[in-house]
């Protein structure tokens, strides 16, 4: 793999080759199933920042993710209510399904 990628193998010690450790902390996804609907998505991302906020007397979360890392970096916030994921903390993995409505300002 490290040869397909251009990278020079690392070894050990006594001269055997290391395994590779692929680290997904960062990974992102947003697929867009159909192509008539391009506005609902299915997204998967850990959360860039989290903060509580409260409306009418009911604990929300505030999370900040990320579905795209090329050309550039596109965040999207979610809101939820905290019951639903009462330990989520920056770097919690969240999935599920968009539905994007808006204009793409250039």
């Amino acid at each position: 793999m490290r040869s397909d990628m251009g990278i020079k193998p690392e070894y050990d010690e006594n001269g055997n080759i290391l395994p590779m450790i692929l680290c997904n902390d960062e990974l992102v996804a947003y697929l867009s199933h159909d192509e008539e609907f391009p506005d609902d998505a299915e997204f998967a991302s850990p959360i860039k920042s989290i903060e509580q906020v409260s409306l009418f007397g009911i604990d929300f979360i505030k999370a900040v993710i990320s579905i795209c890392h090329e050309p550039e970096e596109t965040y999207v916030p979610l809101y939820f209510k905290k019951e639903y994921l009462p330990d989520a903390k920056k770097g919690t993995l969240v999935r599920g399904f968009l539905w994007m409505q808006g204009k793409i300002k250039a």
